[in-house]
């Protein structure tokens, strides 16, 4: 792909300028912030406490990315020209994401083996997950790389095949890990309703649903968005697409993101997702949670 055709696609979000983008990175900065406080503030009450339960650290991480981004947004309005600028904030804004994927998927799991511990529990089916999520890590690395090469090298055609590629590549892998938890949680829930099931954490089990449905849902929108701009082919800079527009990239890159780190936070998953130390195996929910009785009564 030559230069010049380079410059008439259309870019989603569009080149940020001083005046429209740095006020909303800066609101977007400002909202990260605090939701990455109030993360890593429940990740070290708990720490204090003997409460394990790293997925606080990891809302903490995925919202430090996002200021990042912004950060780097914000620097790139005032320094439009600089090409390493434009690619580090790039890889903020593709990286992150994973970690809200990997979060949904390893606390769905949890309900799928509390309510289906058979099938939960089933060797073959932890190591297949437990593949698919390294899988997730494994296209990060060519996704990043190829990222700065493309901008690196834009001139190259073989870099830029090479880039598409691997960008439907990844971007199509994500949304089968995002929409994974979306087809566990109704089995989990149906089956729940006709038999016994493994109670962990604290909190009614439909509160756990609807935490983590609206979680799973939302990340769901956000890899479909990414994964559809991906496949469809980038329209002329002088006719942009409506996914194009700084609109639809802030609502469906960071609007998204704050909706899902304040639903897990105000929805406490560190309480009603919590499970014993150590468990392993049908039943062990359960079990932790009457030996941490006994061990409180004692």
């Amino acid at each position: 792909m030559s230069q010049s055709t380079q410059q008439v696609t259309a870019q989603i979000g569009g080149r940020p300028t001083v005046g429209v983008d740095i006020p909303v990175c800066a609101v977007l900065i400002a909202m990260f912030v605090i939701l990455a406080a109030s993360h890593m503030t429940i990740l070290q009450r708990n720490r204090r406490s003997g409460h394990k339960f790293i997925f606080n650290g990891l809302c903490f991480g995925f919202a430090m990315s996002r200021i990042a981004a912004n950060v780097l947004r914000l620097v790139w309005a005032t320094r439009p020209t600089n090409a390493d600028v434009a690619l580090v904030a790039s890889v903020f804004l593709n990286a992150g994401i994973v970690l809200v994927y990997i979060i949904n998927n390893l606390l769905a799991w949890r309900i799928v083996r509390a309510s289906m511990p058979k099938f939960g529990w089933n060797k073959v089916v932890r190591i297949v997950n437990r593949v698919m999520l390294w899988g997730v890590l494994g296209l990060i690395v060519p996704l990043i790389v190829i990222i700065i090469l493309r901008i690196k090298r834009p001139t190259l055609p073989h870099i830029m095949s090479a880039s598409n590629v691997v960008t439907k590549l990844a971007q199509t892998y994500f949304l089968i890990i995002a929409v994974q938890p979306a087809i566990l949680l109704p089995i989990a829930y149906f089956k729940s309703r006709n038999g016994p099931i493994d109670p962990f954490g604290k909190g009614s089990w439909n509160s756990k649903f609807i935490v983590l449905g609206i979680s799973v849902t939302l990340a769901v929108i956000e890899a479909g968005f990414r994964c559809g701009t991906t496949w469809t082919p980038a329209p002329l800079a002088s006719n942009p697409a409506w996914w194009d527009h700084r609109a639809a990239f802030y609502c469906f890159n960071f609007m998204i993101d704050i909706f899902i780190l304040a639903t897990l936070l105000v929805g406490r998953m560190d309480r009603r997702f919590w499970i014993p130390n150590g468990a392993e195996g049908m039943g062990s929910y359960s079990r932790g949670l009457e030996r941490e009785r006994s061990d409180l009564e004692k």
